[in-house]
């Protein structure tokens, strides 16, 4: 609940996620974080419905972090920058055990290329945590929420009167302005 992906693209709810916290260094806590959004986008996501196996999602968002960090990471040479062709041969197909007999769609592994090349996804590090910075996605995810708490509060409105309806989303409004507030 904390993280709404439901109708969500596979790619914008890892966007999602991935702005709203730090991820640590150690890899099996990395391993572990990814797991368990997998597990959740697996049945929530638009796209990763489709997926025969849990794991096909795990390993398709550990594969987006690596483009997103290849593509966009100054210190690899623009040469050695991953391909699509690159990135399809290493999502295409993950074996007989996890995918199932099943081809990743390619249009789908096309449409990650392309929004990960044109739009790096901007991880929350310790500089933009401490300053607040709203990014455009984490915006995106703001607004969305302002509009699930008033869907809430319009569906639990006949119990409540209109100043406990506006109390409840100026509490809201004040969780925002906290975020996007820089000292």
């Amino acid at each position: 609940s904390t993280f709404p992906m439901e109708g969500l693209s596979l790619l914008a709810a890892l966007r999602m996620f991935l702005e709203s916290f730090r991820l640590p260094g150690e890899a099996q806590m990395i391993d572990r974080i990814l797991q368990c959004f997998a597990d959740m986008a697996h049945g929530l996501c638009v796209d990763a419905r489709k997926f025969p196996t849990v794991d096909c999602t795990y390993l398709l968002c550990f594969s987006i972090i690596l483009l997103n960090t290849d593509l966009h990471n100054p210190n690899i040479r623009p040469e050695r920058k991953m391909t699509f062709d690159g990135f399809v041969l290493n999502n295409k197909n993950y074996g007989a055990e996890v995918s199932k007999g099943q081809d990743m769609p390619m249009e789908l592994l096309r449409s990650i290329y392309d929004e990960i090349k044109a739009r790096e996804i901007n991880t929350m590090s310790e500089s933009n945590s401490l300053t607040g910075e709203v990014t455009t996605d984490r915006w995106r995810d703001l607004i969305r929420s302002k509009v699930q708490m008033r869907l809430i509060a319009d569906s639990i409105s006949p119990g409540l009167t209109s100043m406990q309806t506006r109390a409840l989303l100026r509490t809201y409004d004040r969780q925002m302005f906290v975020m996007m507030h820089k000292p």
